[in-house]
């Protein structure tokens, strides 16, 4: 097959066939990023005569990478296997697990979503006799949630930062609590590698790189940015990074338009290329998104056009309150299902779900009308068993290695298992954090001086811990045995099944597509592929299918990224939640955004939804309490009527 077969011309042939340089693609949602991507890599491959192991593809979720391994491997087979492709995050957990980092504890481990809540948090809350709120919290301004942000946004490059940190007490504390478990926080990895990339000149990212493709170029944050810049630079290679500013909803993380936007004047003799005919979403919609998106002044000029062979319908939706809502939507979906449509084409979204305080009421009335929901899950939802099981694997390579025993898996096994009273792993983390040493080895040195445990029964502790060791060296990787028998044994062993095995075996098979085609030694690959699996555990929502057969889904606007669907209904659509109180003029621009792309997700018919009055825990839905409700000042002025379900279900028949 030609690499241009199937391109629309002349937009998606003029990217995928651009001469080699920098390049960045402006593509509009809809208008085929994914597919012109894999077949600039096949032009790269076909056309220029490049090794197909020389170029790198960077994604933002490990979806999105998997999404990309699939199609490169369907349209180029084993060469298009050669190709490197991951999350920047995989990325920088390889590379330092290749090369070490001289800021990190080594050898490199990660710590997952359970660890950090139920371990590293709840530790250093009772170090600093402090609550866990303040340590970390779902608004982000807990310490170590501030500690991330200074990685993110480089303010930990400034001169001084260290000695002029706002709380010395928790930097000091963290630092110490670490050392007891030599772990590194994930927020920190690209940090960490763009450190290493400054300070060793040696040091080659991914040992020879000649083009870097970068998805979603929009969502990385400024210490993305500069890693890519200096791993383009380092290795010689060209960067073709594709995205778009008006998809830029990740504040919380640091990501900001002017990244995409200001790409040709950070790269030398770059093109800027767009991509604006719009392959899924109908006129009507387009319209809507393009009236909207327009709005805020500081984006770049290009508009969307709609290229489909269908029309499509906008309705404006008002709900009395949140139990009329949830009544309404159940009852749109009936007549959508009864007029042909596939419940997995209908999408749900929300603005707010904070504890699921909308979801779940949405989710009882549509059950209630028969219907399947599906809701993707989050990092707290991980099975029990499967954090037991990644924390034996975890345990099982660190033992493989012969030098270490993973303490942080052992701490965290102890507890999941029940083995040790929380007032003993009290004592025993005390100790070790006062006196600067490692868990275990803390734990041997006070089984032979038992006067210094300042509780009882340290020689229990150390024979449970012994139990636990012994146990994952039965469990440890054979030398004949590839990763996918070995993950089977264990999970047999761990007794999974149902969802929860084929949880792990998904994200397993995503990974093992990565990791088994790379350059790591065989320690290595090991190393890397336990910890990203327990990374990809952890972020669950990003190794999920977009849509399951027969279920409705429902998800926040946030987590509408890479979805779409023939019916979108997009809720909560009032002022007092987007824009909301915005602070600044950023906020309300993201704010606009985030309802572009949530509007964009839909092909055929899309529904915009608002409530005239919230109760209950929805009122505190936004940043204050309010129970009265309002349209959106970003669609007030569109021109579309109001209708109620009854007016809606009738007119459509």
């Amino acid at each position: 097959m030609a690499w241009s077969e199937g391109l629309r011309d002349p937009g998606q042939t003029r990217v995928a066939g651009i001469p080699r340089g920098h390049q960045v693609v402006l593509a509009g949602p809809g208008t085929g990023k994914t597919f012109v991507l894999v077949r600039r890599v096949e032009n790269l491959v076909e056309v220029h005569g490049l090794n197909a192991s020389r170029i790198a593809c960077l994604t933002f979720t490990r979806a999105a990478a998997a999404e990309m391994r699939e199609r490169l491997d369907a349209r180029l087979g084993d060469v298009g296997r050669r190709v490197r492709v991951s999350t920047l995050h995989s990325f920088a957990l390889r590379e330092l697990l290749r090369a070490g980092a001289s800021d990190i504890p080594d050898p490199v481990r990660v710590v997952g979503d359970w660890e950090e809540r139920w371990v590293v948090v709840e530790e250093l809350a009772r170090v600093l006799n402090r609550k866990v709120r303040e340590i970390t919290n779902e608004r982000g301004t807990g310490a170590l949630d501030l500690l991330a942000d200074d990685w993110e946004s480089l303010a930990a490059d400034n001169s001084g930062w260290e000695a002029g940190y706002p709380d010395p007490a928790f930097l000091g504390a963290w630092r110490r609590h670490r050392q007891v478990y030599g772990y590194t926080l994930r927020a920190e990895l690209v940090y960490q590698l763009l450190c290493e990339l400054r300070s060793n000149p040696e040091f080659e990212p991914g040992r020879g790189i000649d083009v870097l493709l970068v998805d979603e170029y929009q969502d990385l944050n400024r210490c993305d940015l500069d890693t890519v810049a200096m791993i383009a630079q380092r290795a010689n290679a060209e960067v073709f990074a594709a995205g778009d500013d008006d998809q830029s909803i990740y504040s919380f993380r640091h990501a900001h338009p002017a990244g995409i936007r200001n790409f040709v004047h950070e790269f030398e003799c770059s093109g800027r290329l767009t991509m604006t005919e719009c392959l899924r979403c109908g006129p009507e919609i387009v319209d809507i998104a393009n009236w909207l998106i327009q709005q805020e002044v500081d984006r770049e000029p290009k508009e969307l056009r709609s290229v489909t062979d269908w029309g499509a319908e906008v309705t404006l939706l008002r709900f009395s309150d949140q139990d009329s809502e949830a009544d309404g939507i159940a009852r749109i979906v009936d007549q959508e299902v009864q007029h042909g449509t596939p419940e997995e084409e209908i999408l749900v979204l929300l603005r707010s779900d904070g504890r699921g305080q909308v979801s779940k009421l949405l989710d009882e009335h549509l059950v209630g009308h028969g219907h399947l929901v599906y809701l993707p899950r989050r990092s707290g939802d991980l099975d029990p068993g499967v954090q037991t099981l990644l924390e034996y694997l975890i345990l099982c390579d660190s033992i493989a290695r012969q030098d270490h025993i993973d303490d942080l898996a052992l701490r965290s096994l102890l507890e999941l298992e029940g083995r040790v009273g929380d007032q003993r792993r009290k004592a025993v983390v005390e100790f070790c954090v006062e006196g600067g040493v490692r868990f275990y080895p803390g734990i041997c040195y006070l089984a032979d001086h038992p006067e210094e445990y300042s509780s009882t029964g340290i020689a229990t502790v150390k024979a449970e811990c012994d139990a636990v060791i012994e146990r994952a060296g039965e469990l440890a990787r054979r030398p004949d045995e590839d990763f996918t028998s070995w993950l089977g044994r264990v999970c047999d062993a761990a007794g999974l099944a149902g969802e929860a095995l084929d949880d792990v075996r998904r994200v397993g098979d995503q990974i093992l597509a990565e990791i088994e085609l790379g350059p790591e030694t065989d320690a290595d690959a090991e190393s890397s592929f336990v910890q990203e699996l327990l990374a990809g555990m952890t972020n669950l929502g990003d190794t999920l299918p977009p849509k399951v057969p027969g279920n409705v889904t429902i998800t926040t606007m946030h987590g509408a990224k890479g979805l779409s669907a023939d019916v979108v209904i997009v809720l909560q659509v009032e002022d007092e939640l987007i824009p909301g109180e915005a602070p600044q003029q950023r906020d309300e621009d993201e704010a606009r955004r985030l309802l572009y792309v949530s509007l964009t997700r839909a092909r055929k018919r899309l529904l915009i939804g608002a409530c005239n009055y919230r109760s209950g825990p929805q009122a505190f839905a936004g940043t204050r309490q309010r129970t009265d409700r309002h349209v959106s000042r970003f669609i007030r002025d569109y021109g579309l009527r109001a209708l109620t379900v009854t007016q809606y279900l009738s007119g459509r028949g």
